[in-house]
């Protein structure tokens, strides 16, 4: 059921006009294996478990502040399997900056969001 939702979401994604699709929406593959470290925290030690995520993320830009920051809303649905087995809904509101010097080699980016609960 979950690789069905996954595989439509991807399709209706794909079949949006282009206009909208190369600037406003954005589809993410992404997975993971789960440390029980917080990200912030310093001199840490990397726990990882027997725990990872595998999903797909759907973004749309609705803010463009100039040539720097986009603003974005992100819908997740993630397969959690190994010590977890569950399926996850997430949405969230990112700030993306889009600006580097290397982009004309390899295209970057980097967001920090939070939950929008």
């Amino acid at each position: 059921m979950t690789a069905k939702l996954l595989l439509a979401a991807l399709l209706a994604l794909t079949s949006a006009p282009a206009a909208y699709a190369e600037k406003e929406w954005a589809v993410t593959l992404l997975g993971g294996q789960y440390s029980g470290s917080k990200l912030l925290e310093l001199g840490a030690r990397l726990d990882f478990k027997n725990s990872y995520t595998a999903g797909l993320a759907v973004s749309y830009q609705f803010v463009d502040w100039g040539p720097h920051i986009r603003w974005e809303r992100e819908g997740q649905m993630l397969k959690h399997f190994g010590e977890q087995e569950h399926v996850e809904f997430a949405s969230s509101i990112n700030a993306r900056w889009i600006t580097f010097p290397w982009n004309r080699y390899l295209e970057t980016s980097v967001a920090i969001g939070g939950d929008s609960r």
